[in-house]
């Protein structure tokens, strides 16, 4: 990932932990996962050559917000994504800066409402291997949304595998101590020497 996806990422996750979503879940299946295909945004439906990333899809909804290729009172046709929950946390900034509230269809079925005040998801809806085409529009006469409905897709306790997994992830970004890292430890030397 590029540093700024890598930060989204990092902010989408503490969005969907705040409310006892999935966010290990959907974040490993994104960076584990295939990466998504090449998406063009266009008013009305983004064209792409494949499944859309729900983190890249995600980022692109709150980069066009306001303009014609974004969530709009038309519908906007995104096609199948790639772990669908991640398009909540940007979906809920594009709510907030268009004092609107937003619908997330998957398949023709209404599994999300985001708004500025909450967010109101369908029971098992958008969980990991949700597919379908994702259909999202204002949704001008929805009651706001004031709080998570439906039982808690993940407790605030993370398994030991999902946890063993994400370290496993972040070892790759360290650098391996050095001899000359170990014999400066402990403030044997001056770090600038």
């Amino acid at each position: 990932m590029t540093w700024g996806d890598a930060e989204e990422c990092g902010a989408a996750a503490v969005w969907l932990a705040r409310r006892n979503l999935p966010w290990a879940d959907v974040v490993l299946s994104r960076l584990q996962g295939p990466t998504g295909g090449v998406f063009t945004p266009a008013p009305g439906a983004w064209p792409a050559d494949g499944a859309i990333c729900g983190l890249r899809g995600g980022i692109a909804l709150s980069d066009f917000t306001a303009l014609p290729e974004g969530v709009g009172t038309v519908p906007l046709l995104l096609g199948p994504v790639l772990d669908p929950m991640l398009l909540l946390p940007f979906l809920a900034r594009v709510a907030e800066w268009q004092d609107a509230v937003i619908e997330v269809e998957i398949a023709g079925v209404c599994h999300a409402t985001v708004s500025v005040t909450g967010l109101h998801i369908a029971d098992g809806a958008l969980g990991h291997g949700t597919s379908g085409p994702v259909t999202l529009r204002f949704d001008l006469d929805a009651d706001v949304p004031d709080q998570l409905v439906g039982s808690a897709a993940h407790p605030a306790d993370i398994e030991n595998t999902l946890w063993n997994r994400l370290d496993r992830l972040a070892l790759k970004t360290t650098v391996p101590s050095s001899e000359t890292s170990h014999a400066r430890a402990g403030g044997a030397r001056p770090d600038n020497d």
